[in-house]
């Protein structure tokens, strides 16, 4: 089925629909679905979905969907990559976006200190090949507040049942008092080895590389790195980006 608008099949289908605007199939699909704007199974999908803004497969997915904006899935044993990916259960496959959530995947809350920002609360969302990371943080220094929000990504090695080892990266805006306009970014690589002691609560700590950029015009006193970090192993100046790199640590309990 191809058209320039729209494609609808009122039972299974296999082969390929491939539509300007959007595709419909009123039970299984074994095959392709490509469409400007969105995809839609009713039934279980064997193939590929690949839409400008959402696809959907309601009793779940083998294979792949690729979507501008947001894919949903009952099922999942394969890929979704998309602005959004929800499905309610993966059985095998990695999920991939700026926000990917499964029922039965890798949800958790943390709780962290580090040597930057002494206080952080984390949620990460996704499962334990690739997961997505929301975080803020904030400290008291010299009566000024620094505070933080940001974004980052994930995986987890696992060790056994209960140890392991998660990779992070992550990037925060840092704020002095009030929000602070234009760059003032702090990355972080975070390797951190965990141990799970009961099945709601797990401690974990490691160290941390740590690049934090400035837009030289905010590097004055009230910005200068001592005043937010004690020291740097390295610092230069780029076509006006001020970048310090120091090491760090964190550790907290996750729920």
């Amino acid at each position: 089925q191809i058209s320039g608008f729209v494609n609808y099949a009122h039972n299974n289908v296999q082969g390929i629909q491939a539509a300007g605007f959007s595709n419909v199939v009123y039970g299984n699909l074994n095959g392709i679905q490509s469409s400007g704007f969105s995809n839609t199974t009713t039934g279980k999908v064997k193939g590929i979905q690949v839409s400008g803004f959402t696809n959907t497969a309601k009793e779940g997915i083998t294979g792949v969907q690729v979507s501008g904006f947001f894919n949903y899935a009952k099922t999942l044993k394969g890929i979704q990559v998309g602005f959004i990916n929800y499905n309610d259960s993966i059985e095998e496959g990695v999920m991939i976006g700026f926000l990917s959530y499964s029922k039965k995947g890798y949800h958790r809350l943390e709780i962290e200190g580090n040597e930057s920002l002494y206080g952080n609360v984390s949620f990460k969302t996704g499962v334990n090949k690739f997961y997505n990371i929301f975080s803020a943080g904030a400290k008291v220094t010299d009566n000024n507040l620094y505070w933080s929000f940001g974004y980052g990504i994930g995986s987890i090695i696992q060790i056994n049942k209960s140890m392991g080892i998660n990779v992070d990266l992550t990037a925060n805006h840092i704020n002095k008092d009030s929000f602070t306009n234009g760059m003032n970014l702090l990355t972080k690589l975070k390797p951190s080895f965990f141990y799970q002691f009961h099945k709601n609560f797990t401690i974990y700590g490691g160290p941390s590389v740590n690049l934090f950029l400035n837009d030289e015009d905010l590097v004055g006193e009230e910005y200068e790195l001592n005043n937010f970090v004690s020291n740097s192993f390295y610092s230069n100046t780029y076509d006006g980006l001020k970048v310090k790199a120091y090491f760090g640590f964190q550790g907290g309990l996750r729920f």
